[in-house]
């Protein structure tokens, strides 16, 4: 291993500089082959990690410290993203069909990898929590594989749905567990009221603080001209959000998921003339956060044990995914496409769920409970390399069997 630095501003910089250099030219290389972006920049901090740092400088308070900023920075632009996806006139229209499909899907993946965690490890906590993470979605890679085929038809747009509301569902229930991993973090008997208060504090309160910011936020775009003012204040608006969350110590994410659900379901347009500017300021955000979840798992993690947990958590939330979409298809009287390739298009995890599991991290260290922390962590970045890869074959596979590509 090269020569550790002496960890300090200069060297983050370093890191960020090299790493992106790095990361952005072997996704321009790879990306023909159809490598999701978030695989190359998850492998790119963990390479340049592990060659330049040792663990310990890694885990240091000072790269801590940059590490919350951008996960919180990254958190919340996820959940506004997410939020804008949320478009109830959808929900309105074909709600029966997405309510089951959601519900059976996030239920299966919930369900199988719990059990299969709980076995294979026999702690409840660690199964619990990965039982959680399971449920969230990302949608980036089977919607760039709706957009290469040009996919069209019942069950394409099914999936569109599928994928846009699947993650909201993910974030309530492993905000949830979340709850219950507080009270244990802070050593506090596990009562109903106890629970019902930490539920509030992680989930009530961000939804007050969301929908009250949405309403203001909307009142003000829907007043300015120009595209960038509009940007630049919903921007600045989600930074003042994502602070009062920090600050209550409420759920960051969810707080600015309702802020996006607000404002697109108010009337008026102007924040669809500034969606795309949006888009650009989270690409970067999302790149280094993505960088710096890489770098925080060591190279010893995947020998000292072998992740076998990583690889039986894939197996499990994949079948899942799809036994949950084929029952709640046959349950909704859905046709049998739904049923037999729809479950496909939803394997692929990214920044939901790692945004979602360093909260958990975070939590668990604080709770002193390091090794679950580790396992974790490496379950998730290892199932994430290889759900975005495999699940943009098998999204690929499905809609083609179809006959919609």
């Amino acid at each position: 291993m090269v020569e550790a630095f002496v960890f300090s501003i200069d060297e983050l910089f370093f890191f960020l500089g090299m790493s992106l250099t790095i990361g952005y030219g072997l996704s321009f290389l790879l990306e023909k082959y159809g490598v999701p972006n978030v695989v190359v920049y998850l492998s790119t901090g963990f390479v340049i990690a592990n060659l330049f740092f040792e663990p310990e400088l890694i885990r240091n308070d000072q790269f801590q410290f940059w590490f919350l900023f951008i996960e919180t920075l990254a958190l919340g632009l996820i959940g506004f993203k997410i939020g804008v996806e949320m478009e109830i006139r959808l929900l309105r229209e074909h709600s029966r069909v997405i309510s089951i499909l959601i519900l059976f899907e996030v239920f299966g993946a919930f369900f199988l990898v719990f059990i299969v965690a709980f076995f294979y490890s026999g702690i409840f906590l660690l199964a619990l929590i990965l039982g959680g993470l399971a449920t969230a979605t990302a949608p980036a890679a089977t919607i760039e594989v709706i957009r290469r085929l040009n996919a069209k038809g019942p069950m394409t747009q099914k999936l569109k749905w599928i994928l846009a509301f699947d993650d909201v569902a993910a974030v309530v229930v492993v905000e949830g567990i979340l709850s219950y991993l507080l009270i244990i973090a802070l050593d506090e008997p596990l009562t109903l009221q106890n629970y019902l208060l930490e539920i509030w504090q992680e989930i009530g309160i961000a939804l007050f603080i969301g929908i009250f910011s949405g309403y203001v936020i909307d009142l003000v775009i829907e007043r300015l001209e120009h595209t960038f003012q509009i940007m630049e204040f919903t921007f600045a608006s989600l930074i003042l959000v994502m602070g009062l969350a920090h600050t209550l110590k409420t759920s960051v994410i969810l707080a600015c998921m309702m802020v996006g659900a607000v404002t697109v379901n108010r009337k008026g347009n102007n924040f669809a003339r500034a969606e795309t500017h949006m888009d650009m300021l989270l690409s970067p955000i999302l790149i280094i956060f993505f960088l710096l979840v890489g770098a925080q798992v060591h190279i010893s993690d995947f020998y000292d044990p072998f992740p076998v947990l990583a690889f039986l958590y894939l197996v499990a939330r994949s079948l899942g995914k799809y036994v949950g979409i084929y029952f709640g298809g046959a349950v909704s009287g859905s046709d049998e496409k739904t049923k037999k390739y729809l479950g496909m298009g939803l394997l692929p995890q990214g920044g939901v769920a790692l945004g979602l599991t360093s909260i958990a991290v975070e939590i668990l260290e604080e709770a002193g409970l390091h090794e679950i922390a580790s396992r974790i962590l490496v379950t998730i970045v290892v199932s994430t390399f290889l759900s975005e890869g495999l699940g943009a074959i098998s999204a690929g596979y499905a809609l083609r069997a179809a006959n919609e590509a």
